[in-house]
C-alpha cells in the first residue's frame, strides 16, 4: 500500500476535490484548529457525556468515511478493490429519473435493492419502503456526509428522511452496502447493510441552475442553485426547491415541500473545513392504506371520502354506501406535515504527514404532526369524544451529536480508530381535537384553532449512543491483497417517561463491547478480483412508536419490565468475484446472514382504531441469498446495466402471542421478494439521449404465517432528453421528458409490514397500497 503523504489524498477524496481550485491559501497552525474545533464540539457534548456514568473510557468511533464530495464517473460502479459488496449509482442513473424524484427510488435499479412508494416519484413517506436482503428499513443503516439519518421509518424518532435532508441535485454520490456497511458506520440499527449519501461541494467557478418540472396530477417542481466559485480556498451554494402536486388519487389531495440547502467549504493547505444546513417544510395528503377486500369492493382509486362530508358523517353513523361495509374502509382525510433543520459541521485535517483528523458535529430538529379524521366514538374514562373528530400524532425530535477518527498511515497499514456520541430525546404525543362546530378540511389536515377534546397519549424519550472502533487495513503482496480487521463497541440507553393517557415509563439498553468486521480483497489480475468478509452487528432498542414501551404500564409492568428483552443482533458472511474492463463490468456474490431476536409489532386492531399494539421476539431469522450485476458499454453511445437478486428468508423459530403459538418456524419472511430484476438501457448519440427501465419483483407475503400475499410484478419506465448546448447567454440548456410506469400496470406497490398480523383469511388487513399509475414528467433546466 502507498502510504498517504502530505498533500496527496485518498481516491475518493481526490475525486471529491473536482471542484476545489488548485490555488492554496497560506497555511495555518492545523493542529492547533483541528482541537479547537473538537474541544468546542464537545464542549457541546459533554453534558451527554455526563448523563451516564457507564462511557467506555477508551476511544474509537465513526469515520466520516464519505464525508467528501465524489464524482462517479471514475469510481467503480461495482465497489472495486472493497473487500465487501458495494454498489453506487452514477450521475448516469440519475438522468434515467425525473427531476424532484426522491434518491431512496433510484437505488432500485442496484442488486439486492427493494423500493416501493404509491406517488411516482417516491417522495410521499407515507408510502415509502425500502429493503435489502430481506431486512426492512428499520434494520438498515442511513447516512448523509457520514451523519446518521437514523432508520428513515415513517413516524420517525430518530433523523429524517433524504428527501427532507437534502434536494436531489445537491446530492454528488449514492452507494449501498446490502449485508455489511463499513465499520465506522453512525448508525445503531444497520444490521442488514448500509445506504450512504453525499452532497456535492460548491462549484470552483461562479454560476446559476435553474429547473423547472411540469407533469402528472397538476406537478410543479422548481429548483435553483447559485455557486460562488471559489476565492482564496472558500466557496459556497445555496439552492432551493418548490414542490407542488395533487396526490394521484382522491379529489385534490395536496403534496407539498419547500427546501434550502447551503454548503460551505474552506480549502488551506492540505485541509478542508465545511459546513452544511438543510431546512425543509412538508405537508403532504397521506395515500390511505388498502386491504384486499377494500381494492376488490371499492377499487384501485379508493381514496378518503374528501369532499363528500356527509358520506364521512353516514359511514361513521353506520350508514354505508357503494360498496363500503365498514367505518375503517376510509376516513374522510388526513395529512402529514413535518419541519427539520439540519446542520453538519465537519473538518478534516492534515495533522502531519501520516495522520489525519477528521471531526463532525451535527444537529438536527424535527416537528411533524399527522393528522387524520377519526370516524370513530372515542370513549376514555369519564372522557367521550364525537366521531369524525380529528386524530393528531406530534412528533418531535432533537438531537446532537459527535464523531470523529483518526488515521495513520504506517508503511502497509492504515490504522483508523472513531467515536460517535449522539444524544436523542424525542417525544411522541397523541389527541384528539374536537370538529363538531367546525368546517370540514378538503385539503391539508390541521388542528389550528380546534379545541382539545382528548389526551390519548404522551410519552418522551431520551436516547445516548456511544460508538467505538478500531480498524486496521493491511495491504500486501505488491497492493494485490488488502485485508481489513477491526471491531467495535456499542451502547445506547433508550429511557421511556410516560407522561399522559397511561402509557409506560421504563428503560433499555442495547450493549456490545466487541462487535468484529474482518474482511479481503485478492486482485487476480488487472481486471479481476475476489472479495470476502464477516460482520457483527447490534440494532439499538428503538424509540417512539416502535418501542417496546409504546404501550401501557400495566402492559410493560407484566412483562417485567422488559429485562429479558434482548437487542435484535445479525451475524453476516459474503464472497463474491468481480470483473472490470473497457467493455463491461460485472460482479457476483452470496451470502449469509443469521439475525437473532427479531422485534416484530403484534397488531391488535385493524385499520386507523386506536389501540395498543404489542411485541414479539420472534427468535431467529436466516437470509441466504445471491445477487449479480452485469453492465456492458460497447461503445460512447449505449449503455446497459442489469441486476438480479435471488433472496430466501425465513423465521427460524415459532412465537407465542397471546397464549397461543403462531407457527412461522420456515415461513417466509414478510415483504420479501425471492426474485428481482432490473435492465436499463441507456443511449445518447450528439444532443440527444434515452433511456428504457424494466424491473421485476416476485410474489411478497404480507402476513407471518405466509397465508395471504401480494402477486409479483413488471414494470418499465422510458425517459427521452435533449442538450441544446449554449444558448445566447445561457451556459447549457436541456429539455427531458419521463415517463413512469409506462404500459400502466396495476400492482401492489407499498405493504406496511409495521402493522403485519399473523394472518388475514378475510383480506381485511388494511397494510396494503397500490402503485401510481402511468405518469408524465417534462423538465427544462438552464445554466447561467
Amino acid at each position: 500500500m502507498t502510504r498517504r503523504k502530505r498533500g496527496t489524498l485518498t481516491p475518493q477524496e481526490n475525486l471529491s476535490m473536482n471542484n476545489r481550485s488548485i490555488s492554496r491559501a497560506p497555511r495555518f497552525p492545523v493542529t492547533r484548529l483541528a482541537l479547537l474545533i473538537s474541544l468546542n464540539s464537545l464542549c457541546l457534548i459533554s453534558p451527554f457525556i455526563q448523563a451516564d456514568d457507564d462511557v467506555p473510557t477508551s476511544a474509537t468511533a465513526p469515520a466520516s468515511d464519505n464525508s467528501a464530495a465524489m464524482t462517479l464517473g471514475t469510481v467503480s460502479v461495482i465497489g472495486q478493490g472493497e473487500t465487501r459488496q458495494v454498489q453506487r449509482v452514477t450521475q448516469k442513473d440519475v438522468k434515467a429519473y425525473s427531476a424532484g424524484t426522491s434518491p431512496m427510488k433510484v437505488l432500485q435499479r442496484l442488486p439486492g435493492v427493494n423500493f416501493q412508494s404509491g406517488d411516482p416519484l417516491g417522495r410521499e413517506e407515507g408510502s415509502q419502503r425500502i429493503s435489502l436482503r430481506g431486512f426492512d428499513m428499520h434494520h438498515l443503516g442511513y447516512t448523509l456526509d457520514g451523519v446518521t439519518l437514523g432508520n428513515m421509518s415513517f413516524g420517525n424518532f430518530n433523523g429524517l428522511s433524504i428527501t427532507r435532508a437534502i434536494i436531489a441535485e445537491n446530492i454528488a454520490s449514492s452507494e449501498v452496502a446490502p449485508g455489511i456497511g463499513s465499520l465506522g458506520t453512525a448508525s445503531n440499527s444497520d444490521l442488514g447493510g448500509t445506504i450512504q449519501f453525499t452532497s456535492s461541494n460548491p462549484d470552483k467557478e461562479f454560476g446559476a441552475r435553474l429547473s423547472q418540472t411540469l407533469g402528472s396530477y397538476d406537478t410543479s417542481r422548481t429548483f435553483m442553485r447559485v455557486d460562488t466559485g471559489e476565492y482564496n480556498g472558500l466557496s459556497a451554494y445555496v439552492s432551493g426547491e418548490k414542490y407542488d402536486a395533487d396526490a394521484w388519487k382522491g379529489h385534490n389531495n395536496p403534496q407539498k415541500s419547500d427546501a434550502v440547502n447551503a454548503k460551505v467549504n474552506y480549502n488551506f493547505g492540505d485541509n478542508r473545513v465545511s459546513f452544511f444546513h438543510s431546512t425543509s417544510s412538508h405537508d403532504e395528503a397521506n395515500l390511505p392504506n388498502m386491504s384486499k377486500s377494500i381494492i376488490q369492493r371499492l377499487g384501485y382509486n379508493w381514496s378518503y371520502y374528501t369532499p363528500d362530508w356527509t358520506r364521512a358523517v353516514n359511514a361513521a353513523n353506520g350508514i354505508y354506501s357503494g360498496g363500503v361495509t365498514s367505518a375503517n374502509d376510509a376516513t374522510y382525510n388526513a395529512s402529514s406535515l413535518r419541519d427539520d433543520e439540519l446542520d453538519i459541521l465537519n473538518g478534516n485535517f492534515s495533522l502531519t504527514d501520516d495522520l489525519v483528523l477528521d471531526a463532525t458535529a451535527y444537529h438536527h430538529h424535527d416537528s411533524g404532526r399527522g393528522n387524520s379524521y377519526y370516524p370513530f366514538v372515542y370513549t376514555s374514562g369519564s372522557t367521550t369524544v364525537p366521531s369524525n373528530s380529528i386524530r393528531s400524532t406530534k412528533y418531535g425530535i432533537d438531537r446532537t451529536g459527535f464523531q470523529s477518527s483518526l488515521t495513520y498511515y504506517l508503511g502497509q497499514h492504515e490504522i483508523q480508530g472513531g467515536f460517535w456520541i449522539q444524544s436523542n430525546k424525542n417525544d411522541i404525543s397523541r389527541y384528539l381535537f374536537d370538529t363538531t362546530n367546525a368546517t370540514p378540511q378538503n385539503h391539508i389536515v390541521k388542528t389550528d384553532g380546534l379545541p382539545l377534546a382528548a389526551t390519548v397519549l404522551d410519552q418522551s424519550y431520551n436516547d445516548l449512543t456511544r460508538q467505538f472502533y478500531l480498524r486496521d487495513t493491511y495491504t500486501l503482496l505488491d497492493d494485490r491483497l488488502k485485508l481489513e480487521f477491526g471491531a467495535k463497541n456499542t451502547v445506547t440507553t433508550s429511557t421511556a417517561e410516560g407522561k399522559g393517557g397511561g402509557y409506560a415509563s421504563g428503560s433499555l439498553q442495547a450493549r456490545d463491547r466487541f462487535l468484529p468486521q474482518v474482511g479481503a480483497t485478492y486482485k487476480l489480475d488487472e481486471d479481476d478480483e475476489v472479495f470476502t468478509s464477516y460482520s457483527e452487528n447490534m440494532a439499538a432498542f428503538p424509540s417512539g412508536g416502535y418501542s417496546p414501551f409504546f404501550t401501557t404500564q400495566s402492559a410493560v409492568d407484566a412483562q417485567n419490565g422488559f429485562k429479558d428483552l434482548k437487542p435484535e443482533t445479525s451475524k453476516t458472511v459474503e464472497l463474491g468475484v468481480r470483473r472490470s474492463t473497457k467493455l463491461y463490468s460485472a460482479s457476483a456474490a452470496i451470502y449469509n446472514t443469521k439475525f437473532d431476536n427479531r422485534l416484530v409489532a403484534i397488531t391488535n386492531c385493524t385499520g386507523i382504531v386506536i389501540c395498543q399494539n404489542g411485541v414479539a421476539n420472534v427468535g431467529s431469522v436466516t437470509s441466504r441469498g445471491l445477487e449479480l450485476s452485469f453492465g456492458l458499454t460497447p461503445n460512447e453511445n449505449w449503455r446497459w446495466s442489469n441486476s438480479m437478486s435471488y433472496n430466501h428468508s425465513t423465521y427460524d423459530d415459532d412465537y407465542a402471542s397471546g397464549g397461543n403459538t403462531v407457527h412461522v418456524k420456515g415461513k417466509t419472511v414478510v415483504d420479501t421478494p425471492k426474485l428481482m430484476y432490473s435492465s436499463n438501457l441507456d443511449w445518447n448519440w450528439e444532443h440527444w439521449n434515452a433511456g428504457l427501465q424494466g424491473s421485476y419483483i416476485s410474489k411478497r407475503y404480507y402476513t407471518y404465517t405466509n397465508d395471504s400475499s401480494v402477486s409479483g410484478y413488471w414494470l418499465a419506465n422510458a425517459n427521452l432528453g435533449y442538450d441544446f448546448g449554449k444558448l445566447g447567454a445561457l451556459k447549457d440548456t436541456t429539455l427531458s421528458l419521463n415517463m413512469v410506469n409506462l404500459f400502466d400496470k396495476r400492482y401492489i406497490s407499498t405493504l406496511n409490514t409495521d402493522a403485519s398480523a399473523a394472518t388475514d383469511p378475510a383480506g381485511n388487513l388494511q397494510i396494503l397500497q397500490v402503485g401510481t399509475p402511468r405518469s408524465a414528467f417534462v423538465t427544462l433546466g438552464v445554466k447561467l
